[in-house]
């Protein structure tokens, strides 16, 4: 979970430039103040991480179950917007997926 400020910088200094950085993304931000200490991030406190660790690319998995796709669609939007002039990546992670890293490229999935 987001939030605890030294797990923060530990995650943050651990995945520090990395080429690709996955994390729990249960909550909207409305959502999260519902939820204190349930050990979930919301999505917009999983790309700030990201950013801060410089990421290259953010997949955000582990969604509530009660999302319908336009609310998964909704949350990928604002935190694409969030991550804006970062030049990082950000992806909602999907019924099979598959992610490539390094030279091989992105998602063998067609999602770009």
């Amino acid at each position: 979970e987001a939030g605890n400020k030294e797990a923060d910088e530990k995650l943050i200094q651990f995945a520090s430039s990395t080429d690709l950085f996955i994390i729990d993304a249960q909550y909207t931000a409305d959502q999260k103040k519902d939820y204190p200490g349930y050990g979930h991030s919301s999505h917009l406190e999983a790309v700030g991480l990201a950013r801060a660790a410089k990421a290259k690319q953010v997949v955000l998995f582990h969604h509530n179950p009660c999302h319908d796709d336009d609310t998964l669609d909704k949350m990928k939007h604002e935190a694409v917007e969030y991550a804006a002039g970062s030049g990082m990546e950000v992806r909602m992670a999907r019924d099979g997926m598959a992610v490539l890293v390094g030279s091989q490229g992105d998602s063998t999935d067609g999602e770009g």
